[in-house]
């Protein structure tokens, strides 16, 4: 955890009392329960991890107010897990897209962020990631539990993990 400045910035990277391993064991045993499959449970743990490794981008000033990556290698492997280029994930935190007026008079044009809107432009795109992800188990967990018998009584419950401790 000390490596992902998303996990380390509290400062707690441990909770006394708590086995990660087994607490671990227990969220794959519940993504077995709920019918993720192996395919899908890698996935998440690629998004995850992209999410992580975007966490790492630094950003300094180029002397113009233009952000530029410090050191491309986090963006590089978060482009590596989320399948796309390196560029990609760079114009999507370094560059803002603006659109002016409609239809044929409209026009598109990027601007280069600056350091607190590119930070903000990284910690945005990590957390649609984040939200994304969440919507989509919580929807495989609902189709998964879904009850084709219009007398059957269900009900679940959803702990979201983490926010006991």
């Amino acid at each position: 955890p000390e490596d992902f400045n998303f996990l380390a910035q509290s400062g707690c990277t441990t909770v006394s009392g708590m086995n990660d391993a087994r607490e671990f064991a227990d969220v794959l045993e519940a993504m077995t329960v709920v019918g993720i499959s192996d395919d899908e449970r890698n996935e998440i743990w690629r998004v995850l991890a992209s999410i992580l490794h975007l966490g790492n981008i630094q950003f300094s000033d180029d002397g113009s107010e233009r952000a530029v990556i410090q050191d491309t290698s986090s963006a590089d492997y978060a482009a590596y897990l989320m399948r796309t280029t390196t560029d990609a994930v760079v114009a999507a935190v370094s560059l803002r897209t603006i659109e002016t007026g409609v239809g044929k008079r409209g026009s598109t044009y990027q601007t280069p962020n600056n350091v607190e809107n590119a930070v903000y432009a990284r910690d945005a795109l990590a957390k649609a990631l984040y939200s994304n992800l969440f919507d989509w188990i919580i929807a495989r967990v609902n189709e998964n539990l879904r009850v084709d018998d219009p007398d059957a009584f269900l009900f679940g419950v959803l702990d979201i993990y983490g926010f006991e401790i």
